[in-house]
């Protein structure tokens, strides 16, 4: 009876149907995915890349403006896509500038907050140092004053 319940369980089979092969050509962006993507932390990258987009855009709308407003809604779309789907969409030129500055200055205060630092580490190495000279001299004293009076003595 025991066998017969170990041979009544159904055995696990695989569904290859589940299984999702993802192509290289899918996996890859293009170099025209890459320079629409305005994500990231590096701000001064990414206001590099805004000014491109600025200039290219100013080119187009001197050249043909029809084709610039087809261009203008495409990147409007692509990026209310994008927030939609979750991600931050960093290409306001203002912004990044206000984010290079306070980096710039955040990079300057750290800097100096670092060099305070080091600056006191190395003034109490220095008392330490000071410190110890001067017990190591206190207690050659001490020992030349108690041979004197053991010579004294004898």
């Amino acid at each position: 009876m025991e066998a017969e319940s170990v041979d009544d369980k159904p055995k696990q089979q695989f569904a290859f149907s589940n299984f999702r092969f993802v192509l290289y050509e899918d996996k890859c962006e293009t170099r025209r995915d890459k320079r629409n993507k305005f994500t990231g932390r590096d701000c001064r990258r990414l206001l590099e890349k805004a000014e491109k987009r600025g200039q290219r855009m100013e080119r187009i709308r001197t050249q043909n403006p029809q084709k610039a407003k087809c261009v203008e809604r495409n990147v409007a779309w692509e990026r209310a896509f994008r927030r939609a789907a979750g991600q931050k969409v960093k290409d306001n030129v203002d912004l990044l500038r206000k984010g290079v500055v306070r980096k710039a200055k955040n990079k300057q205060r750290k800097k100096r907050k670092w060099e305070e630092r080091k600056q006191t580490v190395e003034t109490v190495k220095e008392r330490r140092a000071e410190k110890k000279r001067e017990n190591v001299e206190k207690r050659k004293r001490q020992q030349t004053e108690k041979n004197r009076g053991k010579r004294k003595r004898k």
